[in-house]
């Protein structure tokens, strides 16, 4: 099967990105110091974190057609490389132990289920029909989950804000980068559906605000990390959304770049 028939066909490349996401799930389980496989990890790298790609892949798809799911399907399953391909000697063992192991499920931190509510929720949002209804259900979403965090955490620092964005430059290899992914995914989304950008980049933004300006949340121990796994989801969503800033792409990828709506879907 050529591969342009794969992205409107598109189960084999989520039965490969499941199985590629649960082995790096088993080297980052063999590596790091101490993590337990209990009855949470389990059900958090078996169950929830497939059905986090699975909704992935349809954000994408809802979005930027075929290609952009398969593309997205490339960056989740690839992140946790990427990251320690980008980050300092001084931050591997952080990484290693505690950043990886969190994001992955590998911690019994329910913050990784509510991750995957969350994608699950966006997905939900953008197989909407009409574009008012995605704008209005993604504002009231992300007006509820700010107040939620907002009535949860503690008080908001500008100085542990500006510590923590500083810390990506002590850690990472550039902080600019980091920084610059979400914003240019918000951008390049809203050229496609408003109402989706402004669901992940709020989902993105009202944790990132809202925990990571908190005076106990910092970079050293992966504290910031924990805070934001929530959130992780979308950062990834909206770094993969980049292609879509690409002027002549959908033009050049024609069908496979128009979004994709359910009843669109073609069986395996």
């Amino acid at each position: 099967m050529r591969f342009a028939e794969l992205l409107e066909r598109p189960l084999p490349l989520l039965a490969a990105a499941i199985a590629l996401q649960w082995l790096t799930a088993l080297v980052v389980a063999l590596q790091a110091a101490d993590v337990t496989l209990g009855a949470i990890e389990l059900v958090d790298v078996v169950l929830l974190g497939p059905v986090a790609l699975v909704c992935a892949h349809r954000i994408a798809s809802a979005i930027g057609g075929a290609a952009l799911g398969a593309w997205t399907l490339l960056v989740w399953v690839t992140a946790p490389w990427v990251l320690q391909a980008v980050t300092l000697a001084s931050y591997d063992e952080t990484l290693r132990d505690r950043v990886l192991p969190l994001a992955l499920g590998l911690d019994p931190d329910l913050r990784f289920a509510a991750g995957v509510a969350l994608t699950a929720a966006a997905a939900l949002l953008v197989q909407l029909r009409s574009e008012r209804r995605r704008v209005v259900a993604a504002a009231a979403g992300v007006a509820v989950l700010a107040i939620v965090l907002a009535l949860t955490g503690d008080d908001l620092s500008r100085a542990a804000s500006d510590g923590n964005m500083a810390g990506l430059r002590e850690y990472f290899w550039s902080q600019r980068v980091l920084q610059w992914l979400p914003l240019a995914g918000v951008v390049a989304i809203a050229r496609r559906s408003p109402g989706a950008a402004l669901a992940l980049g709020g989902w993105f933004a009202a944790f990132l605000i809202l925990r990571g300006a908190s005076p106990a949340v910092g970079l050293d121990g992966g504290e910031l990390f924990r805070a934001l796994v929530p959130a992780l989801p979308a950062y990834v969503l909206l770094a993969a959304a980049l292609p879509l800033l690409v002027p002549t792409l959908a033009a050049r990828l024609g069908r496979r770049a128009r979004p994709v709506s359910p009843a669109a879907r073609r069986p395996a």
